[in-house]
């Protein structure tokens, strides 16, 4: 008789039915904890991330400021005659403005939601700077000279709107 009770579904299967369930109810748990906690580990990745690039912009932005008013300062006293022998300085400035330009329009390109379109204009008008500010003064030399200048002119405005337009736009990204 016991031997039928045993085969006929008696307590003892009926146990070890319950234990099957709740060692798959554990290990389901175990499973879920783990997904979550490598959910929440890439999680703070990202977050870190995040916070990395907003740091940086930020940076970015007041060095942006410093250096796009100083070598925009030293371009007008150039028109004027004025402190030519300050033209390396003039140019290091807009070296760094153009780099933090970079930075900003990178971070836009590797921020989520950022905008690809600001990130290329910024990267086209950072190469057309560095280029035509390298090679202006053997560009168009004599009386149409002053074209060029116009268009240094504008390429150094852009480089400054374009890097507060990133930053500002990054900002409010991130705040909502």
């Amino acid at each position: 008789m016991e031997s039928d009770d045993s085969l006929s579904g008696g307590g003892n299967l009926a146990e070890g039915r319950w234990r099957i369930v709740g060692e798959a109810a554990a290990k389901s748990e175990k499973n879920v904890c783990q997904q979550s906690r490598g959910r929440l580990q890439s999680r703070k990745i990202l977050i870190a991330r995040e916070c990395l690039i907003a740091m940086v912009i930020r940076i970015a932005s007041v060095v942006l400021n410093l250096a796009g008013l100083l070598a925009l300062a030293l371009g007008l006293l150039f028109w004027t005659g004025a402190a030519l022998n300050l033209v390396s300085m003039h140019m290091l400035l807009g070296l760094l403005a153009v780099g933090t330009l970079l930075v900003i329009g990178i971070g836009q390109a590797l921020s989520a939601g950022g905008s690809w379109t600001l990130a290329v204009c910024a990267l086209v008008v950072g190469a057309l700077m560095i280029v035509i500010g390298m090679n202006q003064a053997s560009l168009m030399a004599g009386d149409l000279h002053w074209v060029i200048r116009v268009i240094h002119l504008v390429l150094g405005l852009l480089t400054i709107g374009l890097g507060h337009m990133g930053a500002a736009r990054y900002r409010r990204g991130s705040a909502g």
